[in-house]
């Protein structure tokens, strides 16, 4: 079991919310806060803004567990890239049709044909960094901020890359 480690200071961080869903019109906004994460940095920081996975994993670090070493993206830096790619607009009209499960993976397509913003690939690479497996190869895994809790579970919906290069880190992202 690793030394449970003093946890620095986070900055207060003002609760808000990040995506509204209002009679299927989907808004992003985007507050000025960190999108991205070192595990065990996260401390304090919402399941809605970590994500469940990555509010988890940050939990059991707290609490002295052996975490490997990694990063979660926030959902800020998820919507912050749907506002890069201009994808809002896209997925309103798609969910104007009133069929969104006929055009989910008109969404999904969306969405992965379309790149990160480089200033989001910078920070993931100075995370990459500072957690000390820029070089290394990773697993990517994929969460959200309602994925399991009392009320639903989505068990096996989300994709887990394996053996990751880190060349090809921003595209398993």
């Amino acid at each position: 079991v690793r030394e449970k480690q003093k946890p620095k200071k986070m900055p207060k961080i003002l609760k808000l919310k990040v995506l509204e869903m209002t009679d299927m019109k989907f808004k992003i906004v985007i507050p000025m806060q960190p999108n991205i994460f070192v595990i065990g940095k996260a401390k304090g920081q919402t399941e809605e803004k970590l994500g469940g996975k990555g509010a988890s994993v940050e939990k059991l670090y707290h609490y002295g567990f052996p975490i490997a070493p990694g990063i979660i993206i926030t959902t800020e830096g998820f919507d912050q890239f749907i506002k890069y790619n201009r994808l809002e607009e896209k997925i309103n009209l798609l969910l104007d049709k009133n069929k969104e499960d006929q055009h989910s993976n008109e969404i999904a397509n969306h969405i992965l044909n379309s790149k990160l913003p480089e200033e989001i690939v910078k920070k993931i690479e100075k995370a990459l960094a500072e957690a000390g497996i820029a070089e290394k190869r990773l697993i990517v895994r994929s969460s959200a901020n309602i994925e399991d809790n009392v009320k639903r579970s989505f068990a096996g919906q989300f994709d887990t890359i394996i053996d990751v290069k880190p060349e090809e880190i921003t595209n398993a992202i």
